[in-house]
């Protein structure tokens, strides 16, 4: 399932098609002036290890072995990104999940100050701390 990643600011243009998979963090896809992302590795006829797709940069690679995309291959790429459908309820609330977790991330000083210095914590940074950790849901119960 592709979720929109809106707190990924540049994307080229609306007309055009992207795709880069890494192993290390899964497809990227931009079209339609959105940026998709799926943290799996999607199926080709072709295998690959890696691969960039973008109109200019075509190029696949397997193991070590590095080559550019046939037309059947980027036919069959293009066709796949037309295909994608999105989760819009997923990606909304995978957008609340990564504030919600950068505003705990940001306020963890806090907690650490008052297990380090008995410093208290202030009571509104404890009740949105809780606000915040109540509005993360795991992705896979949202329908």
């Amino acid at each position: 399932m592709y979720i929109i990643m809106p707190h990924l600011a540049y994307i080229r243009s609306s007309k055009m098609k992207s795709f880069l998979y890494d192993p290390k963090f899964g497809s990227i896809v931009e079209t339609d002036g959105r940026r998709l992302v799926n943290s799996t590795k999607p199926i080709f006829s072709f295998g690959f290890t890696e691969l960039r797709y973008d109109g200019a940069i075509r190029t696949v690679k397997l193991d070590d072995e590095s080559r550019n995309l046939t037309d059947d291959e980027v036919t069959e790429l293009d066709g796949f990104i037309d295909s994608i459908v999105v989760n819009e309820s997923v990606s909304v609330q995978w957008d609340i999940n990564v504030n919600q977790r950068l505003y705990l991330t940001n306020t963890d000083w806090y907690v650490t100050r008052f297990a380090e210095t008995g410093i208290e914590i202030p009571a509104e940074i404890i009740a949105k701390r809780a606000e915040a950790r109540s509005a993360i849901i795991a992705l896979d119960s949202v329908v």
